[in-house]
């Protein structure tokens, strides 16, 4: 009996959608067919009985696989077989890779107040993981070095390092668990909302109290100014009526005119006039000590 046949050699397969798989057969005069069988990775067929069948049973060097999930790995076992039916079996492993990246993230928006920006976006088909970046001056990038931070499972992220009075430009990238990355999306250029300025001193003035005085402040003034008309009048007063006799004596007839009508009543009233004075200049000090109290 001759030997089986030799493996095949040279395997090459590609990593899209369908896996193509090609191979170079050993050199013999008797091969027959050549059966392609795929497996998981971690359960590569061994027999012409295990796994799932690619193809026909033809004399080929090369076999297509449309049936296969994206994101898999799999492992094909391509089968030999001779004239005599003997077989021989040589692995190859292939993977769809997933290169699809994920929808563009839609509706980013960012809203300011005076401590954040709080940002949300819709859902992007599967998306896992959302990366964040933050851009100053209103022009967005993607550049590693404005990386805020990933989302794991959710659609919003609060931006708590913003400073006040700088405008930002924010982009949201979706990630699916191939690591393929979809268009970066934007939000308009937001700024945040600049708190007002603390007070400069925390002292607070003290109020003025209620005057305590016996008079307000401007019926204080207006009784000082009274006052000292009175007190003056009063002295001048007080004056006519004990110096005027004295100084013209009895020469100082009471002929008529004013002059004879004020001796005749200072010479009859001599004692007695001097309380009207008194009166006037007492009311006098009376009004400017008020005042002075109140001021």
């Amino acid at each position: 009996m001759n030997a089986p046949p030799g493996k095949v050699t040279d395997i090459h397969s590609t990593a899209s959608a369908p896996i193509r798989l090609t191979w170079k057969l050993p050199v013999a005069n008797d091969l027959a067919r050549v059966y392609v069988r795929r497996g998981p990775a971690g359960a590569c067929p061994t027999t012409l009985h295990q796994g799932i069948q690619i193809g026909d049973a033809a004399l080929r060097s090369a076999q297509a696989d449309k049936a296969v999930t994206q994101g898999k790995a799999y492992c094909y076992a391509i089968i030999v077989i001779d004239s005599a039916g003997q077989t021989t079996r040589t692995p190859a492993y292939a993977r769809y890779a997933d290169t699809t990246p994920p929808p563009q993230v839609v509706g980013v928006t960012a809203v300011p107040s005076r401590t954040a920006i709080a940002l949300s976006w819709q859902p992007s088909t599967g998306a896992a993981t959302y990366l964040v970046y933050r851009t100053s001056g209103g022009t967005c990038s993607t550049a590693s070095t404005n990386l805020l931070g990933p989302v794991k499972g959710g659609t919003s992220y609060t931006d708590n390092t913003a400073q006040p009075g700088v405008t930002y430009c924010y982009s949201v990238v979706a990630v699916d668990r191939a690591g393929n990355a979809s268009a970066a999306a934007s939000s308009p250029s937001e700024k945040l909302v600049t708190p007002p300025a603390p007070p400069t001193s925390t002292t607070r003035a003290t109020p003025a109290k209620p005057s305590s005085g016996l008079l307000g402040s401007s019926i204080a003034r207006l009784a000082a100014e009274v006052g000292s008309g009175i007190v003056i009048f009063g002295l001048l007063a007080l004056l006519a009526v004990r110096l005027l006799p004295r100084l013209h004596g009895d020469s100082w007839e009471y002929g008529g005119g004013a002059f004879g009508t004020v001796r005749g009543a200072l010479q009859r009233y001599d004692t007695g006039a001097l309380v009207i004075p008194l009166v006037i200049l007492v009311i006098g000090l009376v009004l400017l000590g008020a005042a002075a109290l109140t001021l």
